[in-house]
């Protein structure tokens, strides 16, 4: 969802961690500025942190200030029982750009496994088949206190009684589609996006709109 998140690129909620630590010094002389040490001249170049983990973690609703918890106001029962998780693992937390107009998401995924074969020690490494189908079925729900329809392209709609927006789109280095229905709400806007690589044949945007319906019922 290249308009939101762009919704979507990304996307796996990761858990953030903000500790500094000094670079790690090398030898003094042409990269002594990138390692912070002391060059031969005596003059002490400054050294920069580096930063572990996500520069913004994710943040939950109450944080972010929207008016619904998007990890909960759906679940797996209200997406088609086909692309269900068989094992019903929860939505994770999105993480986001600073700049991002998404300010609070939760992802929810039903990717398909992928066998990796590590071969035994002293073992050639087999030659990967090309990979010609995405394994990716992903839901995302998302709030933001400046989103809104207006500003998106695609078919202008009303959903639950609210205006919306339904943007189909392609996503990934396969050109998995993708739809966006984005919705104003009474604080800020939001909306659904889902993504489809897994299961061929199937239009992603039925469901964004079935999906934005429930959500448009709940959120005021």
């Amino acid at each position: 969802m290249k308009k939101l998140l762009p919704l979507l690129a990304a996307l796996v909620a990761l858990t953030a961690c903000t500790q500094s630590i000094p670079g790690t010094p090398t030898a003094a002389g042409q990269n002594a500025a990138e390692s912070g040490v002391t060059p031969p001249s005596g003059e002490k170049v400054k050294r920069q942190p580096i930063r572990l983990g996500l520069q913004n973690p994710p943040k939950d609703w109450k944080a972010a200030g929207a008016p619904f918890d998007p990890c909960t106001v759906l679940g797996w029962p209200d997406i088609p029982e086909a692309q269900r998780d068989p094992k019903n693992r929860p939505p994770k937390l999105m993480a986001l750009k600073k700049d991002d107009a998404i300010e609070t998401g939760c992802m929810f995924y039903n990717d398909e496994m992928v066998s990796i074969v590590i071969p035994s020690s002293g073992q050639p490494v087999p030659s990967a088949a090309p990979v010609t189908k995405s394994p990716f079925f992903r839901v995302s729900v998302v709030w933001g206190s400046t989103i809104d329809p207006a500003r998106f392209g695609g078919e202008k709609v009303t959903i639950g009684g609210k205006s919306a927006a339904v943007v189909p789109d392609k996503i990934g280095s396969l050109n998995d589609p993708i739809c966006l229905v984005a919705m104003k709400f009474g604080k800020g806007g939001g909306g659904v996006d889902v993504r489809n690589g897994r299961f061929p044949g199937l239009d992603p945007c039925p469901i964004a709109k079935a999906l934005a319906e429930k959500l448009a019922t709940k959120v005021p």
